[in-house]
């Protein structure tokens, strides 16, 4: 005779923004929206807008000055 097995996986988990805000159970909302098209991801970085929005921002980061 072969018992169940039982198996019992808890994951606890908090999300956090950059400036140490906590979100709970809530997806972090984005600093800014950038509107895109599946076409863009595909024609690489430079055509990315996404991309080319966080490679502006990280610019204006003192940290990122050189």
């Amino acid at each position: 005779m072969r018992l169940p097995t039982l198996a019992l996986a808890c994951d606890c988990g908090v999300c956090a923004d950059r400036t140490g805000r906590v979100y709970g159970n809530t997806p972090i909302p984005p600093d800014v929206t950038v509107p895109f098209a599946i076409d863009d991801l595909d024609r690489g970085p430079t055509h990315d807008p996404v991309f080319k929005t966080a490679l502006a921002w990280l610019h204006q980061q003192p940290a990122c000055r050189s």
